[in-house]
């Protein structure tokens, strides 16, 4: 039986995206599940029986925290 991360990996190569991982995929439903969702379902959601396990996952990305510099206005 194949498990979803391999099944991700093998679309992953065939896309070319060098870098990724199934993993970075986890990471970035974190950080956008956490914008609508509160914090302890999402923990639940994801198998964290500590909230601080789903803080790691909901870190921004450089170019998310970019984006919210740049909505910014700086009148």
């Amino acid at each position: 039986m194949l498990h979803i991360p391999h099944i991700l990996q093998k679309y992953i190569r065939l896309a070319k995206l060098e870098g990724f991982s199934a993993h970075d995929l986890r990471h970035r439903f974190g950080y956008v599940m956490a914008e609508r969702t509160p914090l302890h379902r999402l923990a639940q959601i994801m198998g964290h029986d500590n909230l601080n396990t789903t803080m790691i996952y909901v870190r921004a990305t450089q170019e998310d925290l970019q984006g919210e510099v740049e909505k910014i206005a700086w009148n």
